[in-house]
């Protein structure tokens, strides 16, 4: 399967096949250190570190070692990766043919996305005003509003810089460099939110003579020694929440609280519908996430019954049904 002239390109290993796609495609660097990732668990998983040495026997296992320990949405995404590598390869003529297109994705099968509830994020807030004197705990505690009050992603959150918030025009804005979707656009300053962050700007300039406005708005290095590292990271940030989520005895992250911004919106706009005000569309709503599709911003809602029994309660009664139904259920004969 390995082209003739491989040899003299010298590119079978399949990491520096992958460092050479991120190079030359425009990828955020989070979508950079996924292929990464995926690439060397596929490595370690199969023991195949050239391109040279996958077989669709081999990816076939690979699949059934994934799928024993993942979700379907996780290999699919493994497979998603791989393909595109291989596909890279192909191009380049360092394959004559792709082996992973002859073992399909598996079927995916819809899970309803969880959004972490109100009640998760008070008792973690709880725990975490309760030791003032930790940074750390404090430092958490912001972010944690930060991300309640806007629904921005982890990578946005850590992008933050001071130059990114408007106090005076009450936006933040989210840079196309921390973007999923490629884009850059502002988001409304939560009133809440405005003096939470002014707080920390006034804290920033008070304690520390270096601060600038091109600082990150959650760097957590300069209030910690136990953190190292130029910018605090996505990673890293995600790591402190679980530990302290841990510690709460709650399941909040960064995107079930994403999740749970949705849902309110949604709910509050659908209940304010319900009286006759007029509703935030899902637009409006997809264009704070800064999704692409509207059928992404859409299964982000986590459905409520009592917004479910309110859209039932529309149905008009029918004729010839209801009445006996209603006189058997209060005990009278038919």
């Amino acid at each position: 399967m390995l082209n003739k002239n491989t040899s003299a390109i010298n590119k079978t290993d399949l990491i520096e096949i992958c460092a050479e796609y991120c190079r030359e495609n425009t990828l955020q660097p989070a979508t950079v250190d996924g292929y990464f990732r995926i690439l060397r668990i596929f490595v370690r998983d199969t023991g195949v570190d050239t391109v040279s040495g996958i077989t669709p026997e081999c990816i076939a296992e690979w699949r059934d070692s994934v799928m024993s320990r993942c979700t379907t949405t996780t290999y699919n995404t493994y497979h998603r990766h791989v393909r595109a590598i291989l596909n890279h390869s192909v191009r380049k003529k360092y394959l004559d043919e792709n082996p992973i297109l002859l073992i399909r994705q598996c079927r995916r099968v819809t899970v309803r996305r969880k959004a972490c509830s109100r009640e998760e994020i008070e008792s973690l807030c709880r725990l975490l005003q309760a030791d003032p004197d930790d940074p750390v705990s404090i430092f958490l505690l912001r972010a944690v509003a930060v991300l309640y009050y806007t629904g921005i992603r982890l990578s946005q959150l850590c992008g933050l810089e001071w130059t990114d918030v408007d106090f005076d025009g009450c936006t933040i804005l989210l840079r196309e460099k921390y973007s999923k979707t490629g884009r850059e656009w502002s988001i409304p300053l939560h009133e809440d939110l405005h003096g939470i962050l002014l707080q920390m700007r006034e804290e920033a300039c008070r304690l520390f003579p270096d601060f600038t406005q091109s600082d990150q708005v959650f760097f957590l290095q300069r209030y910690s020694d136990r953190y190292r590292g130029a910018r605090m990271k996505p990673d890293q940030f995600a790591r402190i929440l679980k530990k302290a989520s841990i510690r709460a005895g709650v399941n909040v992250s960064s995107h079930r609280i994403r999740h749970l911004f949705a849902t309110m919106l949604a709910n509050q706009e659908s209940e304010k519908a319900g009286k006759g005000d007029a509703p935030l569309t899902l637009v409006a709503l997809k264009e704070i996430l800064g999704h692409r599709n509207i059928a992404t911003t859409v299964s982000y809602i986590e459905p409520r019954l009592a917004s479910q029994r309110r859209v039932l309660g529309g149905i008009e009664p029918l004729n010839g049904v209801n009445g006996p139904v209603s006189r058997r259920r209060s005990g009278t004969s038919g």
